[in-house]
């Protein structure tokens, strides 16, 4: 979110330079934008405090920036590209730094296979979850009404259930 917020500034910074006589409606939208992505913010931080483990697995390596701020290690199953493909060595050495870091819950994302994941979970006695990375339309994979707030809000209780944060 906070990420995203500075993105708000710059967006409705050039629309109000490129469309001078609307640059109040900018300002108006981009100060609700703000606010509800603050709220975002502080949602997710209250949501991932006091957590049995701070590892999440992941399907891919598209999490890092919210592993970073809210201070998550991640363990990719695979690299950026989600077309990777670990090599048997490495998905035990996967499955072994999930186990001893505590790790309960190996997430998968909605438009990807999901049989790596399941694998690494079923190595360490671990269940699956949903985890959106938001590289696709929510509307149109997710449902009808959600967003990015709305989607994060949902990944942070995801998280927070499958680090069993208080």
């Amino acid at each position: 979110p906070i990420l995203m917020q500075a993105m708000a500034k710059e967006i409705a910074a050039v629309l109000s330079k490129a469309a001078p006589s609307q640059s109040g409606e900018f300002e108006k939208n981009r100060d609700a934008l703000l606010a509800s992505l603050g709220a975002l913010d502080d949602e997710l931080q209250a949501a991932i405090r006091g957590c049995l483990t701070n590892t999440i697995v992941t399907s891919h390596a598209a999490f890092n920036y919210l592993a970073q701020r809210y201070g998550l290690i991640q363990l990719a199953i695979t690299g950026i590209s989600p077309d990777d493909q670990p090599d048997p060595a490495t998905l035990q050495q996967i499955a072994a730094d999930a186990k001893a870091a505590g790790v309960t819950t190996v997430f998968f994302e909605e438009q990807l296979p999901r049989e790596l994941s399941e694998t690494v979970a079923m190595e360490i006695g671990a269940r699956i979850d949903l985890l959106s990375a938001l590289e696709f339309d929510p509307e149109e994979f997710i449902g009808p009404g959600q967003s990015y707030l709305t989607v994060m809000s949902d990944n942070g209780k995801r998280i927070a259930a499958g680090l069993q944060c208080a």
